[in-house]
């Protein structure tokens, strides 16, 4: 059970002790299985002081007289953890094993990495850097450092001490004369770590304020508390500032604990690798084992940071595992259209139209309402067009989605445009899809009203004179009426939300509506909805395509419609 606990939840570093304790209490296992724990329980929580202990532990005591193994452990577990603010206990471990084994010059090696590294109980590590003192001087510090100190007392005392050498035989560069010159040169190697120290509580001094609003810094699944969610913001802000990259990532890491289920701070993190992966390309590794990390164990069911992961592999030329994280964030996540645009796009730049167009034609038919189906087929138009160089094939699927979807003016728009960049176009089709959505029923009058200039640009330029004619009066009356409506909803304040209507009245209304909607071919135009807007300007500018096919122009050419120049003759 602790091993599928595991595998779910693998922040919880006590399972992986648990699991690790029971296999060597009882015997269960042997040795290899609970490194293997341990070895999994670490891969996931690379931060964990507790963690690292247990396992060095269960080094030591497995390995005992293997004492460079033991050291490379030390050595890997302060490499991964040494930087973590709580990590105290971990050093002084390393320290003590090191002091047990009669290694006093590694001891001071130690210190001198502890005591420039912030972390809580640093007061606590110059006090104990004591074993300078009662250690020779030559064993607890190296031979270069002992004759650059040699040689500071010796010039501040101003005359070496007299020996009694053999002829011929120089005093080695090492020796130290008497004890008088040994303890003042402890006293220059304390000196030397005391101003390292000075500058490290300064950085504490600096973290101290975030460190102690962290309230949680392990793992739970229940949410944490504003506060704290804007201490940890602050705290990565201050530290990508002030602090190194290594420093920065350690903590990024650390946030990651307590915020494992918050999206925005994988996020966060990832958007620091990003920024400063050009200059450092080994963060490009880093940044992949953050993104299948938050994919792959804690945010399995998350599509922006899929989305993100697919296209880093793409962009590092991993298309086929970008391919396969868009296939499987779509069985957890269906009819997501950011999913299906990103797979479709994906295969095409992988040169696979055959599937490009096959996904098209099946997210279309499995879309769940009539506007995601449309923008689907525009898409699926302008692939069809600049893509596969088949115009009749885009104007098909933009003729099937107008059936299924008659009053979305974009399609209409879209048809148009795509039948404007294709130069062998009989005007007679141009008119006639420019009024194709005025024959719709239902229309809207504002849009019929845009439409109506178009199609009088389009007769002005590629109709004959009486084309023109028709056009311009058709739009001039549109213009008209959509102006008298709007002066007598301006002058018509809407009646009071709460106002009662007469039931006759109502009843007259009702049947009043479907006479008044008739179409313009009828002489009669549209009456203006419950909650219509107030249209003050005169509905002169052109219509603009929402998009063009970036072709190479046709017989027709956009020109601004010079409204203002025609008087109002209505």
């Amino acid at each position: 059970m602790t091993n599928n606990m595991l595998f779910n939840i693998p922040l919880l570093h006590g399972v992986a002790v648990s699991t690790a304790a029971l296999a060597d209490t009882w015997n269960l296992f042997d040795h290899g299985l609970v490194f293997q724990v341990l070895e999994r329980g670490l891969k996931a929580i690379p931060l964990s002081v507790d963690l690292w202990i247990h396992f060095l532990n269960h080094v030591k005591t497995t390995r005992t007289e293997d004492h460079a193994y033991i050291r490379s452990q030390y050595e890997r577990a302060i490499e991964a953890c040494g930087l973590e603010f709580r990590s105290d206990r971990l050093w002084e471990s390393y320290i003590k094993w090191e002091a047990e084994n009669g290694s006093a010059l590694n001891v001071t090696n130690i210190y001198d990495r502890l005591l420039a590294t912030p972390t809580l109980g640093y007061t606590s590590h110059f006090d104990k850097f004591e074993h300078v003192m009662s250690e020779p001087v030559a064993g607890v510090v190296s031979r270069a450092e002992l004759v650059r100190l040699r040689a500071d007392v010796r010039a501040t005392a101003g005359a070496a001490p007299q020996l009694d050498l053999p002829p011929g035989e120089d005093e080695p560069l090492d020796h130290v004369a008497s004890e008088e010159e040994a303890q003042a040169i402890k006293e220059r190697i304390i000196a030397a770590r005391r101003k390292v120290h000075k500058t490290t509580g300064e950085q504490v001094a600096a973290r101290w304020t975030f460190e102690e609003g962290i309230k949680r810094p392990y793992f739970h699944v229940k949410p944490l508390e504003r506060c704290q969610l804007k201490n940890w913001k602050s705290y990565l802000e201050w530290e990508k500032q002030h602090g190194s990259l290594k420093r920065a990532l350690v903590l990024h890491e650390r946030c990651l604990i307590a915020c494992a289920l918050y999206e925005e701070f994988w996020m966060r993190l990832i958007k620091f690798l990003e920024e400063r992966v050009e200059t450092n390309p080994e963060l490009v590794s880093v940044e992949r084992e953050v993104l299948e990390r938050a994919c792959t164990v804690h945010h399995l069911d998350k599509p922006d940071l899929h989305l993100h992961w697919a296209h880093f592999e793409e962009v590092h030329g991993n298309a086929a595992k970008a391919a396969e994280i868009l296939d499987r964030i779509e069985k957890t996540c269906p009819n997501l259209v950011q999913i299906q645009y990103r797979r479709v796009n994906l295969e095409r730049r992988r040169g696979d139209y055959e599937k490009c167009a096959q996904l098209y034609e099946g997210y279309i038919a499995a879309a769940k309402n009539k506007a995601v189906s449309s923008a689907l087929a525009i898409k699926y138009a302008r692939f069809l067009f600049h893509v596969r160089a088949q115009p009749a094939a885009a104007r098909a699927a933009l003729d099937a989605a107008v059936l299924r979807d008659p009053l979305n003016a974009r399609l209409h728009a879209q048809r148009l445009d795509l039948a404007l960049h294709c130069p062998d176009t009989p005007y007679q089709e141009l008119d006639e899809l420019v009024s194709s959505y005025e024959k719709q029923e239902g229309a809207e009058p504002e849009v019929c009203a845009m439409l109506a200039w178009k199609r009088r640009e389009l007769a002005e330029e590629l109709g004959d004179a009486q084309a023109a004619r028709d056009a311009t009066a058709h739009a001039r009356a549109l213009a008209k009426h959509l102006r008298k409506r709007a002066r007598k909803d301006k002058h018509d304040p809407p009646p009071p939300p709460n106002a009662c209507v007469e039931p006759n009245k109502k009843k007259e209304n009702t049947a009043a509506a479907p006479n008044n909607a008739a179409s313009p071919s009828g002489g009669s135009y549209y009456q203006a909805p419950a909650a219509a807007a107030s249209y003050e300007q005169p509905y002169a500018a052109p219509y603009q395509p929402a998009w063009g096919y970036q072709q190479p122009p046709g017989p027709y050419q956009h020109h601004p419609h010079p409204w203002p120049q025609y008087p109002n003759y209505y």
